[in-house]
């Protein structure tokens, strides 16, 4: 829990934390959902910090889990397809 509640190490990722306290992720994410809630205007919860290859990254998180509004995506595929555009 401190290390959830720390400034810093808050940012980092659940994994990262769950590595260094020899818990599951999914531990920590349940803790971290009881101490932050599910508050939109926490910037904890829209940037996590992660280490890939040596290197560290913030990852914005903001939209992990929520889904493309399916007209969205036809439009993006049909100018894809129609060469228009990139599909994102």
């Amino acid at each position: 829990m401190r290390l959830l509640e720390d400034e810093q190490w808050g940012q980092w990722s659940d994994r990262e934390i769950a590595r260094r306290c020899l818990v599951t992720h999914k531990t920590v994410s349940h803790l971290r959902k009881s101490i932050w809630g599910n508050s939109p205007d926490t910037k904890l919860n829209k940037e996590r910090k992660v280490q890939r290859g040596g290197k560290i990254y913030t990852v914005n998180t903001a939209n992990i889990g929520k889904t493309v509004p399916r007209y969205l995506y036809l439009i993006k595929l049909k100018n894809a397809v129609s060469g228009i555009g990139g599909l994102w």
